[in-house]
């Protein structure tokens, strides 16, 4: 996929210390991972990483997890809250393997970084490829630099030490003026407004890899995996009924539960909403994805709350 640039040149920092963090050890590691989740990912090369999905027995969505071979050692991020299932997930399935999983939350903390120039102010190179990674030396301490992209934008994750996480982010915010420290509302901005799906919104077991735009995840020439007989045959017979889109949205209020209608008949259901209750995303029926069209929303008691716009947009390779 083309680098995608920013229409901005404003440089973001946040804070995604929330994210489960793992160090993963053991000659068998990336074999049983492959056999676990639907990309490629037993062939990973030193300093190269990928996403991949864990997807259950239905072929449904567990999670989302980023893999980087380095350093004698595969990083391992999980979405947040998620931690718990992942691991749980890999335990069942581990026998007689080599692999040994560390929680390293409580040592290392994340810090993501959106903006085209972000590798020139650090690494002194003008971009670096995506699920690269490269380790660098910020005021005296070492950490790991790897690009992913996760609003759509060219943004990296940095891996830093737990104990020099402030003083870290307050070195970057001082390298330009440009910078900004975001919040948790202005990055879920950003990813809704590029389509993006993320945990507990469009990321969950509700849904297959084909209907929230992570088909860019299934490698359909692997080996077997969990739910991989379900997802290949849904693609194959063409037997996906539904499809994440990008929406313009009038609502009076933001509720869980919000339904998607068409003359009286539920098509869909909003996924996520950003603050200012104007972009939104949502899963909707094959049938009605028409760019341009217009539907109503309606709450759990079927009353009226807003209308939803079908936006024609390419949605990007990434995961928030």
């Amino acid at each position: 996929m083309v680098n995608k640039q920013s229409t901005s040149s404003t440089q973001y920092i946040f804070d995604r210390s929330y994210l489960g963090i793992y160090e993963i050890t053991g000659n068998d590691s990336l074999d049983l991972l492959n056999r676990l989740s639907s990309n490629k990912v037993d062939d990973l090369n030193i300093n190269r990483g990928a996403s991949t999905i864990l997807t259950n027995s239905k072929g449904r969505v567990i999670d989302v997890i980023t893999l980087f071979n380095h350093d004698s050692k595969i990083i391992m991020y999980t979405s947040k809250n998620n931690s718990r299932e992942v691991i749980d997930w890999i335990d069942t399935y581990t026998f007689i393997e080599d692999i040994t999983v560390v929680n390293t939350n409580s040592e290392l903390d994340l810090i993501t970084l959106i903006g085209d120039n972000w590798s020139i102010y650090l690494i002194q190179k003008p971009i670096i490829d995506k699920f690269a990674c490269e380790s660098l030396d910020i005021n005296g301490t070492s950490c790991l630099l790897m690009r992913t992209d996760p609003t759509g934008f060219i943004g990296y994750d940095l891996l830093i030490p737990a104990n020099n996480k402030n003083e870290i982010i307050n070195f970057l915010s001082l390298i330009n003026p440009d910078v900004e420290i975001i919040n948790e509302y202005k990055y879920d901005y950003l990813r809704i407004n590029e389509g993006i799906p993320r945990l507990d919104k469009e990321i969950s077991e509700n849904f297959n890899p084909w209907e929230i735009n992570l088909n860019y995840l299934v490698n359909m020439d692997k080996g077997c995996y969990i739910g991989q007989e379900v997802i290949l045959r849904l693609n194959t017979y063409e037997k996906v009924q539904k499809f994440l889109k990008r929406l313009s949205i009038e609502l009076k209020d933001n509720q869980n539960n919000t339904n998607i209608t068409f003359e009286d008949n539920s098509i869909g259901i909003i996924t996520s909403v950003d603050n200012t209750n104007k972009i939104g995303l949502g899963v909707i029926n094959k049938k009605y994805c028409k760019t341009g069209l217009t539907y109503q929303l309606v709450n759990e008691n079927s009353e009226l709350i807003g209308t939803a716009e079908i936006l024609e947009t390419e949605l990007p390779n990434s995961i928030a």
